[in-house]
């Protein structure tokens, strides 16, 4: 597959289809993985699966269930993979995307989802590429994470799973502000001069993001800055 114009873009409702989603978030994630039983349940309230294909090979998915909060209902996306072998491709795009038309089509205009926010790749494709915004932090939102999600299997350290969430909203601007933003580092982790252990970098963003965001800033971006990274948040009540 050269590009994704080859892709073909359905809804996953089969047992068999579901399996082979099971499948690949397994090879994706590793541990957990949803059973079929739990999606088949997610879908009959509302909830939906969507596969990527290329010549009849499942090569990304995605498994969203129905929410429902003060502000009316929406969608969580609560697992977005693709093949290993076919990342790179804006293969995740094309998925989100069909996603974003499903719920339009429903009168669903928010998609929320959450990621690690130490992750900079994640944290372009959400905020940068989709124009989603974090509006809420979760503090060790998960627990402990086993499989490929736990931050050792990255960093080689223990820390805890705190996310960021975001909400895609499908037909406003949520960012009806001219405040001016502020920055707030991203800590390296890893081997690179100047890293930090993976609990430390997480401590150290919760302590100077989420009171922001507590206080109702949103974060709109990532930019480079100084040679890192950092999160663009805008506070609408500094205008």
């Amino acid at each position: 597959m050269g590009n994704t114009t080859d892709l073909q873009m359905r809804v996953l409702d089969e047992l068999d289809e579901l399996r082979r989603l099971t499948a690949l978030i397994a090879d994706v994630f590793g541990d957990p993985v949803p059973s079929v039983v739990d999606i088949r349940g997610s879908l009959l309230a509302g909830g939906v699966c969507m596969g990527a294909f290329a010549e009849n090979h499942l090569v990304g998915g995605l498994w969203s269930f129905a929410g429902w909060d003060e502000h009316g209902p929406f969608h969580h996306s609560h697992t977005l993979c693709v093949d290993p072998g076919f990342q790179g491709r804006g293969i995740g795009t094309s998925i989100k995307q069909y996603h974003a038309a499903w719920c339009r089509d429903r009168g669903i205009d928010r998609i929320v989802w959450t990621f690690d926010p130490l992750m900079v790749g994640n944290a372009r494709f959400n905020l940068n590429r989709l124009g989603a915004v974090a509006d809420r932090w979760i503090e060790n939102c998960y627990g402990s994470m086993p499989g490929k999600l736990d931050p050792a299997s990255r960093t080689g350290e223990d820390a805890p799973s705190d996310r960021l969430s975001v909400t895609w909203h499908l037909t406003a601007d949520p960012v009806a502000t001219t405040a001016p933003p502020r920055f707030v580092e991203i800590p390296q982790t890893g081997t690179a001069v100047g890293s930090v252990p993976a609990r430390e970098a997480v401590l150290r963003l919760r302590e100077q993001l989420r009171p922001l965001i507590d206080g109702g800033a949103i974060v709109t971006g990532i930019e480079r800055r100084g040679g890192g990274w950092a999160y663009r948040v805008v506070d609408p009540s500094r205008e």
